[in-house]
């Protein structure tokens, strides 16, 4: 009798955990997309504000596991969460068609590091994402600063910039800073990261400077690193159309790769019976860096040491979606201004 009892009770717990899992499965996974009183939408995450408010954003990266997905526009998708991510970055509608590749697809996978022809190499460029990453972690770095030294925000800037400013010309260009705020490593695994440091330093400056000629006088990195300033997003044109930030293009036997704004290409040889006519070729959605790179990228200066990296990139994804924003009421206001 009491093992009839025994068997019992097991078997009761068995249903109420099989009920438990798959009331999870009905529920689609939404308690992870919950965010405060709102529900974020596929290909968004929630952020949290420095005042503790959260926001629905557009994901920046999605994990890189390959699972092909054919979108409603007729398009391949690395994966799922790619092609949600990118209807929302885009402002589109889309949905998923299928499993798997579209049907004669003559577009390369969104995402995904290989060409139709095979394996390219990209060329090493500083994206908008690491430009802006870079520039929330040295404010991070200088608010850190400018309390533990009792010293008000602008004032830790102005001694930042003498600090760096080594020939004491009362300018300060992209080697006096990388210099400056760089932790110098001997590892030689590390020499891209060193590389798009320096990329990214030259594209903030571009950012703030007023003439356009690569250097910053002290109102300007004032400027610069404002916790409220927001580098503007280029655009690149080619052929009189304009393409986003990560775009790629194939120019022969070369790959080149949209900025902050400027197209930068890889200078292999071609071959000798190719002739180099210069003429583009599609543009594809190019690969933006992972996680495990941008990690690797920031890492490498004393910054880093004294911030999250998650929190600078939420901080990044909302200050891009504010923007995003800004420009949709914008062009709204215009229109209505029309009619």
């Amino acid at each position: 009798m009491r093992d009839c009892m025994v068997l019992m009770l097991l078997v009761l717990v068995l249903a109420v955990s099989l009920q438990s899992a798959d009331a999870d499965k009905k529920s689609g996974g939404q308690q992870s997309r919950k965010c405060g009183t709102k529900q974020c939408r596929a290909g968004q995450q929630c952020s949290t504000g420095p005042d503790g408010e959260k926001t629905c954003v557009c994901r920046k990266v999605c994990n890189q596991r390959k699972a092909l997905t054919c979108g409603s526009d007729g398009r391949t998708y690395y994966n799922k969460c790619e092609l949600h991510r990118i209807a929302c970055v885009e402002g589109r509608k889309l949905k998923i068609n299928h499993k798997g590749a579209c049907p004669s697809n003559n577009d390369v996978p969104v995402n995904d590091v290989e060409k139709k022809s095979g394996k390219q190499t990209s060329p090493l460029v500083c994206y908008e994402v690491q430009r802006d990453e870079l520039r929330r972690l040295l404010v991070d770095w200088v608010k850190h600063r400018a309390v533990s030294e009792g010293r008000p925000y602008n004032a830790t800037v102005k001694q930042l910039f003498q600090e760096c400013d080594q020939d004491k010309n009362s300018i300060l260009g992209a080697d006096e800073m990388l210099q400056c705020l760089e932790v110098f490593r001997t590892d030689a695994k590390d020499t891209d990261a060193h590389i798009l440091r320096a990329l990214c330093i030259d594209a903030l400056i571009k950012a703030a400077s007023v003439k356009q000629n690569w250097v910053l006088s002290e109102p300007e990195l004032q400027k610069l690193l404002q916790p409220d300033f927001v580098a503007p997003p280029k655009d690149c044109q080619l052929e009189n159309k304009h393409y986003k930030d990560g775009d790629e293009t194939q120019v022969d036997c070369n790959v080149c790769a949209c900025a902050c704004g400027d197209w930068v290409c890889t200078g292999a040889p071609c071959r000798k019976n190719k002739r180099n006519t210069g003429v583009p070729g599609p543009v594809y959605k190019g690969r933006l860096p992972m996680q495990e790179e941008r990690v690797r990228f920031l890492q490498g200066f004393k910054a880093a040491k004294e911030v999250n990296i998650r929190a600078v990139q939420d901080e990044v994804a909302k200050k891009q979606y504010s923007q995003d924003v800004a420009e949709q009421l914008k062009s709204l206001n215009k229109k209505n201004t029309k009619h």
